[in-house]
């Protein structure tokens, strides 16, 4: 999670989007690793979102 957290730690939940994702992809050499990190990031936002400290899943209502 330290690369997630060195790519991503910066932004704001509504900055995180595909293009993102697939550029955080491509810099860090693609394959299953990574696919695995982004699908802990998305879960980890997912759960965020289910405990309540996200309001919303679009970017406009956060």
């Amino acid at each position: 999670m330290v690369a997630v957290l060195n790519w991503f730690g910066d932004m704001m939940i509504g900055d995180i989007h595909g293009k993102i994702c697939r550029d955080y992809a491509k810099a860090h050499g693609g394959g299953a690793a990574v696919r695995r990190q982004l699908e802990d990031l998305r879960s980890a936002l997912n759960n965020y979102h289910r405990e309540g400290y996200v309001t919303s899943t679009d970017a406009t209502g956060l």
